[in-house]
């Protein structure tokens, strides 16, 4: 081959190649720096937290359902760690006494090249002697849970009473129990649905505590939403006698409007107008309500004016 002028060309070409890739360092980006090999980090949300402590006689407040951990390493051992089950974060509080304490986060279950952090590193959690207290539960239906055209008119839980277990410190606290609904939203009809239990002290604060049920039933009976407003009297008109505006006082002060809550919400008065000739015959009148596109209808069947001597 080497006494061929093409086979010298071929051997000068093989050559010059080889001198290329060395010089460029592809055989080096290949091999020596390659998406497997490089370092990466990544991370893993909402790993579940697991505690080792005495349960039986022992409450522990603090400590989160679940946590997220960043993995450092090689690109091939973070991918797999990622699509492993094996992962797992511990709170060893085995050899703590009650108080509040600063516990480490183990994380196990990882290839010794990868690194696991959590951030922050440790769970301050409250370690009490366990009591348990039955209580009463009280529905807490929001405005938010509610469609705007109506508002509640009732609202119950079922069972009423629950057992509550927590830290005798954390349950002594306790000033309310309070249901929530879970899914429902947007509700238009009387509705019965899944409601959670949360604890709270005298100044509405949450307080880590179990309730056994954890959920209860949630009944919440409607009805058209209104609200309450001042009455601007208006006078008109004229009478024979000498009525003025000073003269006519109102039965009441303040009338029930109905419609959308969020249409409502800049609504303060409504103007009642009264006509002094309607007084003619009789020391009482009616009163004509001018009402705002966006109140349905306004409760004024029992509001009169009457006429006072001066």
């Amino acid at each position: 081959m080497f006494e061929s002028k093409w086979g010298l060309r071929f051997v000068a070409f093989v050559l010059a190649l080889a001198f290329f890739l060395t010089v460029n360092n592809v055989f080096g980006n290949i091999f020596g720096t390659s998406s497997i090999s490089q370092n990466t980090t990544r991370t893993i949300q909402n790993v579940p937290v697991e505690a080792t402590y005495n349960s039986k006689n022992l409450y522990a407040s603090g400590i989160p359902e679940s946590v997220d951990v960043q993995l450092k390493g090689s690109q091939s051992k973070v991918l797999k760690a990622e699509q492993s089950d094996d992962i797992k974060v511990e709170l060893d509080l085995t050899n703590t006494t009650f108080g509040r304490h600063k516990i480490d986060y183990e994380i196990k279950g990882l290839d010794k090249d990868v690194e696991g952090t959590v951030n922050p590193k440790q769970a301050t959690v409250n370690l009490e002697r366990k009591v348990s207290k039955e209580m009463t539960v009280t529905a807490d239906v929001s405005d938010k849970d509610i469609d705007p055209n109506y508002q509640v008119k009732n609202q119950s839980v079922t069972p009423k009473k629950v057992k509550v277990i927590g830290g005798q410190h954390q349950v002594e606290k306790i000033a309310y129990l309070k249901a929530t609904f879970k899914n429902a939203s947007n509700i238009k009809d009387d509705t019965t649905d899944v409601g959670e239990i949360v604890a709270f002290d005298k100044n509405l604060k949450r307080i880590d505590v179990i309730t056994k049920p954890s959920n209860v039933n949630i009944t919440v009976e409607l009805k058209p939403y209104s609200k309450k407003v001042d009455i601007k009297k208006k006078v008109i008109g004229k009478a024979n006698s000498k009525l003025n505006a000073d003269n006519v006082n109102l039965s009441k002060q303040q009338v029930e409007i109905f419609g959308n809550r969020e249409e409502l919400s800049d609504i303060q008065s409504i103007t009642g107008v009264i006509n002094l000739a309607d007084f003619e015959s009789s020391d009482e009148a009616g009163v004509s309500l001018e009402l705002p596109d966006t109140v349905k209808k306004a409760d004024s069947s029992d509001i009169t004016a009457t006429v006072s001597a001066k």
